[in-house]
C-alpha cells in the first residue's frame, strides 16, 4: 500500500463528528493565517506613512534651516552696510 492510497483510506474513515472537527480547524487555521496577514499589512502600511512623514519632516527641516540662513545673510549684509555708510558719511 503506497501512501496516496492510505491517505485517502485513511480520509475516507474519519467519522463524520471528527470531519466536522477537522473542518472547525481548517477554519480556524484559515481565519488565522487571514488575521496574521491582515496585521502584517497593516504594520507595513503603518512604518511606510511613518517613513513618509519623517523624510517629509526632515525635508521642511533643511528648508528652514535654508531660509532661515539666507535671513540671517541678509541681515548680516544690511548691517554690513548701514555701518559701511555711517563710516563713510
Amino acid at each position: 500500500m503506497n501512501i496516496l492510497t492510505a491517505a485517502v483510506g485513511g480520509l475516507a474513515s474519519i467519522p463524520a463528528e471528527r470531519a466536522d472537527d477537522l473542518t472547525l480547524v481548517a477554519v480556524v487555521v484559515v481565519v488565522a493565517l487571514v488575521v496574521v496577514v491582515v496585521v502584517v499589512v497593516v504594520v507595513v502600511v503603518v512604518v511606510v506613512v511613518v517613513v513618509v512623514v519623517v523624510v517629509v519632516l526632515a525635508a521642511a527641516a533643511v528648508v528652514v534651516v535654508v531660509v532661515l540662513a539666507a535671513v540671517v545673510v541678509v541681515v548680516v549684509v544690511v548691517v554690513v552696510v548701514v555701518v559701511a555708510v555711517v563710516i563713510n558719511s
